[in-house]
């Protein structure tokens, strides 16, 4: 857990990452579109530079081994329930030209659609790999202004603050 963490639970924000700093190189990888027809894909994944686009990630569960030790810095963090029948978030139109909450989907291949496509960037940015459908992720993605990546969502829609154990265990101060 870090002080960005804790800001945005007390100030209730999400922040949309960038996709160029998620873990995985192929992910939101908009380099995996075919240019123009081709069938060759630069599987290389190469990193993007998008700076307009901000990505939230949640999840499904909130029980898995694995997304704690990736998610939460080995259990030193936490994570928040939402209700999906209430849950909104405000944004401003001037600083989010376009948003969508969407699940992803977990092929088996790498992707392979046409750049041309006018669908082609938010199927990039909304698929991963079949290894990683453990996750059961959804993701808010939205055009941004680069300098403008916190969402407000509203109190009333969080269902649970969920601990890990190394943060109830070793950071008594943070924790209270």
């Amino acid at each position: 857990m870090n002080i960005n963490s804790v800001d945005c639970l007390l100030n209730q924000y999400l922040y949309l990452a960038d996709p160029s700093s998620f873990n995985d190189p192929f992910d939101c990888n908009l380099n995996l579109a075919r240019n123009n027809g081709s069938e060759a894909m630069n599987i290389k994944a190469k990193r993007n530079n998008i700076t307009n686009i901000g990505v939230y990630c949640f999840s499904e569960t909130i029980d898995d081994p694995l997304m704690w030790a990736h998610y939460t810095d080995q259990y030193h963090g936490f994570a928040i329930g939402f209700n999906r029948a209430n849950f909104t978030v405000h944004m401003s139109k001037s600083d989010f030209s376009k948003h969508t909450l969407t699940k992803v989907i977990y092929p088996n291949q790498p992707p392979q659609i046409d750049e041309d496509y006018p669908f082609a960037q938010h199927y990039l940015l909304s698929t991963k790999f079949k290894r990683w459908a453990y996750e059961k992720e959804w993701r808010l993605i939205a055009t941004i202004d680069s300098r403008f990546r916190k969402v407000y969502f509203d109190v009333e829609s969080i269902t649970g603050i969920y601990v890990g154990h190394e943060l109830a265990d070793k950071e008594q101060r943070l924790l209270i």
